[in-house]
């Protein structure tokens, strides 16, 4: 799950200690495919499911980065 931080997640709407990876931005299916590793960014709940099929089937790793907003 890409929060744009690390251990960076908001509880009860109080954040915790972390750090923000928001400027700029990590694109880390960017990165990943840079690396040669098959990946998907998912920005809609929607997309989830059909990115969950497509890599169920490769032999490969694969990475899916899901965008979430906590």
């Amino acid at each position: 799950m890409n929060n744009k931080g690390w251990r960076n997640f908001k509880f009860e709407g109080e954040e915790v200690f972390g750090f923000k990876f928001d400027d700029p931005a990590i694109d880390y299916a960017a990165l990943a495919r840079s690396m040669g590793v098959f990946a998907l960014r998912i920005e809609l709940p929607q997309d989830i499911n059909p990115a969950l099929e497509k890599v169920k089937t490769m032999s490969a790793p694969a990475l899916i980065d899901v965008v979430v907003d906590v």
